[in-house]
């Protein structure tokens, strides 16, 4: 290589730290297309009999075979509890807990500062793989840090490394499923990187993207992508994992990058690489164990990928009894609800008629998550099986040549269009329109378990 290049890589190097250190960088970077990949990652069996360093760099040590056995991805996203295990909630966090320094563009495979521990053997690693990655990780603050109220608060931070290994992006997760064993920054902040590949991506945890900030925060800045770590339980009728978050980027119109924990004993499975209304890559398999979900995100064709998708067997079920229900008859072709300011109209043509009881359903109101320790207000048009936990061995599910569903959902909200097929399966092929005062979704030719528009009201009066 002549000097000449030398110098001109380096002068791009230091742009790049100097405008993402001031978020400026659109301008120096042509958008292009980019190669992704998740990891639906089940860690290594948890062992509270060796150290946590030793543990942790068992993880760090499947993270780099990935790296090393996909050396052309621009992107690289492990999931939420991906290198310390869900089990570490139940010990001493404070031993697997990372000490990280407060500012960014940070080089931890540099080995001169006091604060890294494994961090700088990921940094190398990625240093070596010339890629951008992000992991999950337990951080231990004080009380001096920006966020943190007491003598050590321990947070559920997102790390963002660049291409030669510093930490250019964090975000600490702001609704924090697991409190009080993790804290709650006291500053609600969104976080965004820009990448070399011209976009602009933002960062989110699991059950942040139910809520305003930081999910439609991010959005409103008109981010390119979202990355989001998960580890997700499985709810029916309408929030497992893919319904959902396919759900989500198509009512946003956005790509959202999701990278989920491996655990169907508990329900956490499914991760997949959504862009808007394209499904570019997913899986959800309680059998496949971990796995790597790769696309080209961007402007060409989507690539064809074979998805891994099979049912699981463990389920929690949302209580629907607030909800207000009409029966589906099948020689009808149009019903209507009404709860409170929703209205629901559903409109359809049943093919076959020998199916289950279903029902048409309606709510708008608040429900909580955590056993309590969340609500939230959401407004739903929906069709579930009249039996939701029934076994599904006998379940007939109503085929419909045309299922249509509309509402007049509030104005700040999120509207997404969610569905299963009998096998549990996201649906994933809807028309779907959201306009200022009605928003509907259209399923054609599908055999449904359950559809709905549900959405996530943000402003409450």
């Amino acid at each position: 290589m002549s000097l000449n290049n030398r110098m001109f890589d380096f002068i791009l190097f230091l742009i790049l730290h100097l405008c993402v250190a001031y978020q400026e960088c659109e301008e120096y970077y042509t958008k292009r297309d980019f190669k992704a990949a998740v990891i639906e990652y089940q860690p290594v069996p948890f062992n509270p009999q060796i150290t946590a360093h030793d543990y942790l760099m068992q993880n760090v040590a499947k993270l780099q075979e990935y790296i090393i056995q996909n050396p052309h991805l621009d992107i690289l996203v492990f999931p939420e509890y991906g290198l310390t295990s869900t089990e570490v909630l139940h010990f001493n966090i404070d031993l697997y807990a990372q000490d990280i320094p407060e500012t960014l563009n940070d080089d931890p495979c540099s080995g001169n500062s006091s604060f890294w521990s494994i961090i700088e053997h990921i940094s190398c690693i990625v240093k070596t793989g010339k890629l951008y990655v992000i992991i999950n990780l337990i951080t231990r603050h004080f009380r001096d840090y920006d966020g943190c109220d007491k003598d050590v608060c321990y947070f559920n931070t997102a790390l963002v490394f660049d291409r030669q290994g510093y930490i250019i992006a964090k975000y600490h997760k702001i609704h924090v499923y697991e409190a009080p064993i993790l804290d709650v920054p006291r500053v609600e902040r969104s976080a965004v990187f820009h990448t070399d590949f011209g976009y602009t991506l933002g960062l989110m945890i699991c059950f942040d993207i139910n809520y305003e900030v930081p999910a439609q925060d991010l959005i409103d800045h008109h981010v390119d992508a979202l990355v989001f770590q998960a580890a997700w339980t499985d709810e029916l009728p309408f929030l497992t994992s893919l319904q959902y978050h396919f759900g989500w980027a198509l009512a946003q119109n956005v790509t959202l990058i999701s990278a989920g924990y491996h655990d169907p004993n508990t329900g956490s499975m499914g991760s997949g690489i959504f862009q808007a209304g394209q499904v570019l890559n997913m899986t959800y398999d309680p059998n496949s164990g971990p796995k790597i979900v790769t696309a080209h995100v961007g402007t060409k064709s989507p690539e064809t990928h074979q998805f891994s998708m099979s049912k699981n067997e463990f389920y929690l079920y949302e209580d629907l009894s607030s909800y207000e229900r009409k029966i589906l008859d099948p020689e009808k072709s149009f019903e209507y609800l009404e709860f409170g300011g929703l209205h629901c109209n559903f409109t359809y043509e049943v093919i076959v008629k020998e199916m289950s009881e279903m029902e048409f359903v309606i709510y708008d109101g608040w429900r909580t998550f955590a056993n309590g320790k969340f609500r939230a207000k959401i407004q739903v048009c929906g069709l579930v099986p009249k039996c939701l936990k029934c076994d599904l061995t006998n379940f007939a599910a109503p085929t419909f040549r045309t299922l249509q569903i509309s509402g007049n959902f509030k104005p700040k909200s999120t509207v997404m269009p969610v569905g299963l097929d009998p096998d549990l399966l996201p649906i994933t092929s809807f028309n779907y329109e959201n306009n200022e005062d009605l928003t509907s979704m259209q399923i054609l030719q599908k055999s449904t378990y359950s559809a709905a528009l549900y959405a996530r009201i943000y402003e409450i009066k």
